[in-house]
């Protein structure tokens, strides 16, 4: 896959493990804009803020302490995103519809009929998600991968 259809971001290792993963904390934004500017001895940038800790496929033997690239395909990223959002919103509309329609049929008044279809179905809608998300889950395709090695540190660096 080629280097722009990824996504980047800088972490600290904090665990090797012995089945060819690793945990790294990472931060929450997007990217680490600190680690570019050439001064990678002393910059750390990433050990501050808001973190966030995921298993990745350690793919470059990175140990413990190393500060590494983590990447990840933005067309999985994307699809998930997808696949999180707008399928519940879609069953939500198609089940108000749906609702309404029953509404006449049932005898029932039309918005309190849309009321309880668009609400059952987005419960469904819901389900699929998470049916999703597990398959997606399973994927090895989907976990991060440590793409490069940034710079080798110490396992002595506190974690904030």
């Amino acid at each position: 896959m080629k280097k722009e259809d990824m996504m980047h971001t800088r972490g600290l290792v904090i665990k090797k493990e012995k089945n060819g993963f690793a945990q790294v904390v990472m931060d929450r934004k997007s990217a680490c804009s600190g680690c570019d500017t050439g001064k990678v001895d002393k910059c750390r940038s990433c050990l501050t803020g808001t973190k966030i800790k995921a298993r990745v496929h350690n793919s470059k033997g990175a140990e413990e302490g190393d500060i590494v690239t983590v990447s990840m395909s933005r067309a999985k990223i994307m699809k998930g995103d997808a696949a999180f959002y707008l399928i519940p919103v879609i069953f939500l509309i198609a089940g108000a519809f749906i609702g309404s329609s029953l509404g006449d049929f049932l005898t029932i008044d039309n918005s309190i009929s849309a009321i309880i279809g668009g609400f059952v179905s987005l419960v469904f809608g819901f389900y699929i998600v998470r049916k999703i998300s597990e398959r997606m889950n399973s994927d090895q395709g989907l976990v991060p991968e440590i793409t490069e090695i940034v710079s080798s540190g110490s396992s002595n660096i506190p974690v904030k």
